[in-house]
This record gives C-alpha cells, sequence and structure tokens, in this order.
C-alpha cells in the first residue's frame, strides 16, 4: 500500500512539475473522437507495454549483467525517453526525469503494479480533457 501511495504522490508531483504535459492535447487530440473504452484501452495498453519492456525487463537485466542498480536505471531511462522524442527534443529532458522516477520506483518497490499506477495517473492528467468531451 505504501509503494501505491508513493506512486499517486509521485504522479501527482510530476504533474504538477510539468512532466504530464509530454503527453499534451496535440499527441492525444486524434483519441478525441474514439470511444472512451478504447482511448482508455490505448493509455492503458501503451503504459503496460512500457513498463514490462523498460522496467520490469531492462532494470533486471542490466542489473544482473552489471550488478549495478544506478547503471541499469540509467539504460532504462534512456531507452524509454528515446521513443518518446516524437514529443520534442525540449521536452525530452523531462520524459528523461520522469523516466528515472519510475525506474526508482521500480528499484524500490521492485513492483510492475506500483510503476503502472504512476504511469498511468501521469498520462491520465494531460488526457482528462479528452477523456471528458468523450464522455459527452
Amino acid at each position: 500500500m505504501t509503494g501505491i501511495a508513493f506512486a499517486v504522490a509521485t504522479s501527482m508531483v510530476l504533474a504538477a512539475w510539468g512532466f504530464a504535459v509530454v503527453a499534451n492535447e496535440q499527441v492525444y487530440g486524434s483519441l478525441a473522437t474514439r470511444p472512451t473504452w478504447l482511448i482508455l484501452m490505448i493509455v492503458v495498453g501503451a503504459v503496460i507495454s512500457e513498463e514490462v519492456v523498460f522496467r520490469a525487463t531492462v532494470i533486471p537485466a542490466i542489473e544482473a549483467a552489471s550488478s549495478s542498480t544506478a547503471l541499469a536505471i540509467a539504460v532504462s531511462t534512456a531507452a524509454f525517453a528515446l521513443p518518446h522524442i516524437g514529443y520534442g527534443i525540449a521536452k525530452l529532458p523531462i520524459t528523461f526525469a520522469g523516466g528515472l522516477v519510475l525506474g526508482g520506483i521500480f528499484v524500490w518497490r521492485r513492483s510492475l503494479f506500483t510503476t503502472v499506477i504512476a504511469h498511468t495517473l501521469n498520462n491520465l492528467v494531460p488526457l482528462s480533457p479528452v477523456l471528458i468531451r468523450s464522455l459527452s
């Protein structure tokens, strides 16, 4: 329960700090005409796949190969940030910071569920206007 509370708090801090603007209305705009269930499936599916690849797979593999948790988080974070370059090069440091936080949460809790919750909450903040429109 502590891990989930931390994930929620971290997501709120990241959103307040501006991390949530990475996935902005421009990115989610094409989802506005889709049914709500499809929007949520796309968002949650993307989060789960990213967390499985970048946290649950990369971090343990790099830790096993190098015996370095710091290196594992750094590699995982870089691997996570690079595909998000489509949001703009200026937003890459924010995405990188978010990846560091998610990597830290994963290493701290060793829980994919916790990072999925934090990542989903972060992505739902900028998606809120699209979801609200899709419900009306």
